[in-house]
């Protein structure tokens, strides 16, 4: 009975030269001595896969599942995570978005308190607006009358004194009419806002001359002139009577009700 695959040679005994089938442990020299493996030497151990094909199949199957189940779950958990994320900056928008709503709600209520002032401001403005129109020709006479005094030369005596000036509300180019009657520009043509007209008493004629001298070098009185001019005797002495006019102008506008006060 053949042992070894079909058509292989049988390995055959070693024969001698007599023909007869020889041992090789009976064989005289060497003997063949079997070495003990050492410590380095590697054995190889052949492996054989006794399973069929289809329990591999089966294990790769079942490897690709339990991926396809480990990817979902990780989906699940970004997927849960991004929710989480999403509805915390929700809730912060929604806690900001109420807390604007609480203080715009707080300020309407306090502007509400406040309704009335932007009507306080324009009744302000209207006032303010009629009384600039009402005192905007005003002149501070006290000031007037003291550069007057200041000014007016030795040898004149002032006997009367009228001062006129533009109603409340009049525009103060507008001159009122003279009380004596006279023009209130010389034709210069300075506007005024009022007359001044004096009646007067003076030692000499240069004296007169002096009073229109010191009248105009006032900013407040321009076109100063005499009227009418007489000489006669007082007491034995020598008295010259005049009247003189002089228009009165913008520079003696107090200017406290329009900003453009002036300092005397």
């Amino acid at each position: 009975m053949n042992l070894f695959g079909k058509g292989e040679p049988v390995p055959q005994e070693p024969l001698d030269p007599s023909g007869e089938v020889v041992d090789p442990m009976d064989q005289p020299g060497d003997l063949l001595v079997e070495e003990a493996p050492s410590a380095n030497t590697v054995t190889v151990l052949a492996a054989v896969n006794l399973l069929p094909p289809t329990y591999a199949r089966r294990a790769a199957v079942r490897r690709a599942k339990y991926f396809a189940a480990g990817a979902v779950l990780v989906a699940l958990l970004l997927a849960l995570l991004g929710w989480m994320v999403a509805w915390q900056k929700q809730t912060a928008a929604q806690e900001a978005l109420d807390a604007a709503t609480a203080e715009r709600t707080l300020l309407t209520a306090e502007a509400a308190q406040y309704a009335d002032v932007p009507r306080v401001f324009n009744a302000v403005a209207d006032a303010k607006a009629q009384l600039q129109l009402a005192m905007a020709n005003e002149v501070r006479w006290s000031f007037f009358l003291n550069d007057l005094a200041l000014t007016m030369p030795r040898g004149v005596s002032l006997e009367t004194l009228a001062l006129t000036s533009p109603p409340p509300g009049a525009s103060p180019q507008a001159a009122a009419p003279s009380s004596a009657g006279v023009a209130d520009s010389t034709g210069v043509g300075v506007p005024g806002l009022g007359t001044m007209n004096v009646s007067a008493k003076a030692f000499t004629y240069n004296h007169v001359a002096n009073w229109l001298d010191s009248l105009a070098k006032l900013p407040t009185i321009a076109d100063p002139y005499v009227g009418t001019i007489s000489a006669g005797k007082e007491q034995t002495t020598d008295i010259v009577t005049y009247t003189s006019t002089g228009t009165i102008t913008q520079e003696a506008l107090s200017g406290r009700y329009t900003g453009e006060e002036v300092t005397p």
